[in-house]
């Protein structure tokens, strides 16, 4: 059963959820989200943390993923 929309994953501890939620409200009157991401050894890593994976799978935004140098 799929979670709510605005729930983060539920490995995500309460302040994580906070951020994740906070974040998604901001999404619906925004034109665009820019997230960072940090860096495998010359490529993104697979693994994104839970705040950026609630962000892509739920924002009501396109959303913009920059990998740090």
């Amino acid at each position: 059963m799929p979670r709510p929309t605005g729930t983060a994953p539920p490995d995500c501890p309460g302040s994580c959820r906070r951020r994740a939620g906070q974040k998604l409200d901001a999404t619906r009157e925004a034109a665009v989200a820019v997230i960072g991401a940090r860096r495998g050894i010359g490529r993104l890593d697979s693994h994104l943390g839970p705040v950026t994976h609630t962000l892509l799978h739920r924002s009501h935004c396109p959303v913009v993923v920059v990998a740090a140098r």
